[in-house]
């Protein structure tokens, strides 16, 4: 009876420790937005910096890079990732693993108008720093509507593969993939690296806010 009393408190302690780690990296997120978003109001043209990381990715500028910029670049919108989460939110829904597939649902048919309203509330001009052949977008630029996608798909693949041994892979070619989409905005000159940090942290912390608030349902129903 003790040694079930000890192994019970000890898996609470570890699921209180989850919860307050991803608490901790959701706050964190939402701050980095927060300061990032009175940074852009302020700076809506881009900081020095950024226009010299943009110039420095163009001066690297040929054909081959141009051709898989302009294809890799799609990895990352929504109608790529969305259907992508929808087949695994169907999988574990017919796996019986409910609440996972709702966390899924919601995130990301909350994202897509989160990720528009902030647009449209910050209205960013993109930066057009250099003639381009590269269509000319007319929406905001901020926050980064691709770095949303792509981080929320790698973010939700993260928390769902926490648990298993494939968490490690998972982040480092989650990591590569977003990397990758963020170097093709960057490089087509369509984005300030601003609106890809806005697109990640946003990313995050709204993963990370409808996961927490999934458990803590799960445990208020639990407890009546």
């Amino acid at each position: 009876m003790t040694n079930f009393h000890n192994h019970s408190s000890l898996t609470h302690k570890f699921s209180v420790l989850n919860y307050a780690i991803y608490a901790g990296f959701m706050i964190i997120s939402y701050l980095i937005f927060i300061g990032l978003a009175i940074t852009v109001s302020f700076n809506p043209l881009g900081l020095g910096w950024e226009q010299a990381l943009l110039l420095l990715l163009h001066q690297t500028r040929q054909p081959a890079l141009d051709y898989w910029a302009k294809i890799l670049t799609d990895l990352g919108i929504w109608m790529v990732t969305v259907p992508l989460l929808a087949l695994i939110a169907l999988i574990l829904t017919y796996q019986k693993q409910w609440q996972k597939g709702v966390f899924i649902a919601i995130t990301v048919f909350g994202a897509i108008p989160l990720s528009y309203g902030l647009k449209y509330l910050f209205h960013r001009p993109r930066p057009h720093l250099w003639p381009s052949d590269f269509p000319w977008l007319t929406n905001p630029a901020f926050p980064s509507g691709h770095a949303f996608s792509s981080m929320m798909f790698i973010t939700i693949l993260v928390i769902l593969g926490w648990q298993s041994i494939w968490r490690w892979r998972i982040v480092l070619l989650g990591s590569f993939f977003v990397m990758l989409i963020a170097w093709t905005r960057l490089y087509l000159g369509v984005h300030y690296p601003s609106d890809i940090l806005g697109g990640w942290s946003i990313a995050i912390a709204w993963s990370l806010s409808i996961y927490l608030g999934c458990h803590l349902r799960q445990s208020i129903l639990k407890d009546e």
